[in-house]
């Protein structure tokens, strides 16, 4: 990655800081013209993976695992959101 050092010191640590609105994601869920679909790399043992098991258990919602790590997703969005919706 050539630009880990940008990554560690600014991108890194926002993500660690970011705090989901969790009552604003439950009231988008209950409209009928929204679903929140949570996602996480079968193999994934990092944040990631952590983040969106901790937020789909406070949505009372069912993660949906697509193959690989946590980047895997961007190689199969389609087939995840078809199999979701």
């Amino acid at each position: 990655m050539d630009n880990i050092d940008y990554f560690l010191t600014c991108e890194e640590q926002a993500f660690r800081s970011y705090k989901p609105n969790v009552s604003k994601f439950k009231a988008a869920q209950s409209s009928s013209a929204t679903k929140i679909i949570t996602t996480s790399g079968i193999d994934s043992k990092f944040p990631p993976n952590q983040y969106s098991a901790g937020l789909t258990e406070k949505l009372g919602k069912t993660i949906v695992y697509f193959p690989g790590n946590h980047v895997g997703g961007s190689l199969t969005t389609k087939r995840i959101c078809g199999e979701a919706a």
